[in-house]
């Protein structure tokens, strides 16, 4: 930059001197100055007037453009806030009806549960809400009472709360998907409910209701030169990238409209006041502008800016999303354009009167000279300005960088805890089977050995306690590798066994295996076998893929999952097959998709071979899918080769 600088410099010193040169040099004046005609006095306001004329089509025309390009970045916002919308609201439309078809809810409004019952459903509810990511879902009997609830536990439970004078609930109860949104009259949180009829016996005996908080949505909408609106029915606004401005409305309440808010209790009584705007204009129906207070509450103290309204219909969920983009951008466009041309004007009558004047050199090489150095200056001052603000914007981007991986790597530490809980709930059913046949195992033993204690044989007895503590050790050693795979592993990669880590797996999948009639073949599996990788994820991989194979090849004969793992160079490949259908082959580029799966609605989320894929490239390996040539899918693992035995030696 300096270099740059400099160089500038030298040329605008030596312009200057040559400029200087003549520019003082003496002019001969040929004769008197002589007084303005009529006919120059006219041809001067000729030029101001279509000068003037110039500069207001000037304007006008940038004006024009600038309202379309900030229409057309408004309308590229909108566009996204809406399908982000339309997603959020789809991926949770459906799941009413799937809870609606679960054994304990229908059982629990049907009144075939008793407080200890309904206790249990309060529970599943809200596994089911954390597991979903809805923030409520409960129960409705017939009459409108809400009989269970993901949040029985908290203060602002939904228990005993009435709801009948919804219309998500009266919908429902008339057989259909019901939709609302609305302010919660008892926790007070803004959110989209859902809500599908319970049948019994072919009758509808209450409702399951979903609410989503979409709340959470509006810190995406923030920027800085625009302003993002949901509008509901009769005029207010729902949602806002601008908390104020939530539950205001964009034009007067009629009568009509407050009674309508009130039977429905849609904003639990508040106090809807107008958004504070400027002028008599009714809220645009398309795109047109309207001028806001901003601050001070809207009141006297706050400033008026003016926006650009682009509008569009959600008609599936009668809202209006509107997109407000400030024009001090486009005022400052017309600014600028303004100055632009009137210096442009200014420097064409300086050169025509130049051209008039008697001193037409001196006034020549004056404007050389000032030209010279205004496009120096210009130029410095472009470049010092381009690289400022390239280095903020680098510095800016730097920082959002850092902060998006490091989201993403909790988010990702995240769903590979869940996923492993999840399995652990896919296993609950197997371990506890795998628990009882110990148990009762024991109560046997120790009535055996306390009737040999009575029948003075202690050495029977002696022998039914040391078959009392091997089973103990047993279902020990079950409940230590539950706790050891649900731990949230933190620890960096270190060495692991990996045929140990495959046992570990299989005994933790023993009692899914067994009652599936599943062989499994590992005798292709290495015993010397060592891997950098982390001991608890290791085994989750490993779970995953036999679970997928288990799943794939269920309904089949001779089920077989073979296991498989060898040296290759500096990697070990291990391999996870099965004998079943296989992977369609237009699916098998998307199957570490997240939320991608082949199994039926409700049998899982589609995120084990997405975290799978990603537990793998944690430990620096990679994992690929195929199908055999004889049939079934396998899962190919590489993973670096840990040199235990070198370390040894050395």
């Amino acid at each position: 930059m300096n270099a740059i600088e400099a160089s500038v410099r030298r040329c605008a010193a030596q312009q200057e001197h040559r400029v200087s040169e003549t520019v003082f040099r003496p002019v001969a004046v040929s004769g008197p100055i002589r007084p303005l005609s009529l006919r120059r006095v006219a041809i001067w306001l000729a030029g101001a007037a279509l000068c003037a004329a110039v500069v207001w089509q000037v304007a006008v025309w940038t004006r024009t453009l600038a309202v379309r390009d900030l229409q057309s970045h408004s309308l590229n916002t909108l566009n996204l806030i809406v399908a982000n919308l339309r997603g959020t609201l789809a991926k949770h439309r459906y799941y009413p009806s799937v809870l609606a078809r679960m054994p304990i809810v229908a059982d629990a409004l049907a009144g075939r549960r008793d407080r200890a019952g309904l206790d249990q459903v309060n529970a599943e509810l809200e596994r089911l809400a954390n597991l979903s990511g809805a923030l409520d879902i409960y129960l409705i009997d017939a009459k409108g009472t809400t009989i269970a609830a993901s949040n029985w536990s908290l203060p602002r439970s939904f228990i005993g709360q009435n709801f009948w004078y919804r219309p998500y609930f009266q919908d429902a109860m008339r057989g259909v998907l019901g939709r609302f949104y609305a302010v919660g009259t008892t926790s007070g949180e803004r959110g989209y409910y859902f809500a599908s009829p319970v049948s019994d016996n072919g009758k509808v005996v209450g409702v399951v209701a979903v609410k989503l908080q979409i709340g959470e949505l509006e810190p995406r909408w923030r920027y800085e030169d625009r302003e993002v609106l949901v509008i509901g029915a009769h005029k207010v606004i729902f949602m806002s990238s601008r908390p104020a401005w939530v539950l205001t409305t964009v034009g007067p309440l009629t009568e009509l409209d407050r009674s309508e808010l009130d039977e429905t209790r849609r904003y639990a009584g508040r106090s809807l006041r107008e958004l504070p705007r400027k002028g008599p204009e009714a809220w645009p129906k398309g795109t047109g502008f309207v001028d806001v207070q901003i601050g001070a509450n809207g009141g006297a103290g706050g400033k008026t800016e003016r926006f650009l309204v682009v509008q569009n219909e959600m008609h599936d969920v009668s809202w209006t999303v509107a997109v407000l983009a400030k024009t001090n951008g486009v005022d400052l466009q017309v600014r600028q354009a303004i100055a632009i041309s009137i210096f442009m004007l200014a420097t064409l009558l300086l050169g025509i009167s130049n051209i008039l004047q008697r001193r037409r050199r001196y006034a020549e090489r004056l404007a050389v000279r000032e030209r010279i150095t205004a496009e120096l200056e210009r130029r410095v001052a472009e470049r010092t300005e381009a690289l400022t603000q390239a280095n903020r914007s680098l510095t800016v981007e730097i920082g959002e960088r850092k902060r998006a991986e490091e989201e993403l790597r909790n988010a990702q530490n995240d769903l590979i805890q869940a996923a492993k809980l999840a399995v652990i709930g896919q296993m609950s059913a197997s371990v506890g089977h795998e628990l009882n046949q110990p148990l009762a195992a024991i109560k046997t033993y120790s009535e055996n050995a306390r009737a040999f204690l009575n029948g003075n044989r202690p050495e029977r007895a002696s022998a039914n306690l040391s078959a009392i503590s091997e089973l103990t050790e047993r279902m020990a050693r079950i409940v230590r590798q539950l706790r050891n795979f649900a731990r949230k592993e933190t620890v960096p990669l270190k060495p692991v066994e990996l045929h140990a880590a495959i046992d570990e797996a299989l005994e933790l999948l023993a009692q899914r295996i067994a009652t599936s009639g599943v062989v499994i073949d590992k005798s292709a599996a290495d015993r010397s076998l060592w891997v950098m990788a982390g001991e608890v994820r290791l085994q989750q991989v490993l779970v995953n893929l036999i679970a997928n194979a288990i799943d794939a090849m269920e309904g089949r004969e001779h089920p077989v999952v073979t296991i498989s793992a060898m040296q290759n160079g500096r990697n070990i490949v291990v391999d996870v097959s099965d004998n079943g259908p296989g992977i369609a082959s237009e699916k098998i580029g998307h199957v570490f998709d997240p939320f991608f799966t082949t199994k039926e609605a409700g049998s899982g989320l589609g995120l084990g071979l997405s975290i799978t894929e990603s537990i793998v490239r944690q430990f620096g390996g990679e994992i690929a899918a195929a199908n055999r040539p004889d049939g079934g899918a396998v899962f190919t693992i590489t993973l670096v080769r840990a040199n235990v035995h070198e370390d040894a030696a050395e």
